[in-house]
């Protein structure tokens, strides 16, 4: 399980810009799709190591 902080100022960023292009929860879906990239490439580092 992935969990995505964000605070306040940043959230009411993503809304207005949200607005003008794709809806907030496209953009969630984006970091947590980043964020599961991220993990994985994590996880394979970690394994080439061991």
């Amino acid at each position: 399980m992935v969990t995505i902080l964000i605070d306040n100022q940043v959230r009411n960023q993503l809304r207005r810009i949200g607005h003008k292009h794709q809806t907030y929860n496209d953009i969630i879906k984006q970091l947590l799709e980043k964020a599961k990239k991220s993990s994985a490439n994590s996880d394979r580092t970690a394994m080439d190591e061991g």
